[in-house]
């Protein structure tokens, strides 16, 4: 096996199976970006959504080899991408989708 195919094969096994509530709670609702509009987070069954209208995809979690939980996208067009729920330094709940050169911030509206 291949060094991309080993790596593909530990990330495979670091998704968890559900995403904990708790700490996403805060972060459900709306968020706008000012270039690529609105998309929502939220609970479908016991499914974490997230919702940019033309299309849906599950959000997922892995946990890291320090022991934190990041997310991403896992079932869509856009499958792997990122998602970093943060609080801005002025208090504004933000989710940061992508990363590097393709990142984009959308601030909580509700």
């Amino acid at each position: 096996m291949g060094l991309e195919a080993e790596a593909i094969a530990e990330f495979e096994e670091s998704i968890q199976e559900a995403v904990d509530p708790e700490p996403v709670e805060p972060y459900l609702g709306t968020y706008t970006n000012p270039v690529l509009g609105e998309i929502t987070a939220e609970w479908k069954g016991d499914q974490l959504i997230f919702d940019a209208g033309e299309f849906q995809a599950e959000i997922r979690s892995v946990l890291t080899d320090e022991g934190e939980v990041s997310y991403f996208l896992y079932d869509s067009v856009l499958k792997g991408l990122g998602i970093e729920p943060e609080e801005d330094t002025e208090g504004n709940l933000t989710v940061t989708i992508g990363a590097s050169a393709n990142e984009y911030l959308f601030t909580k509206v509700e």
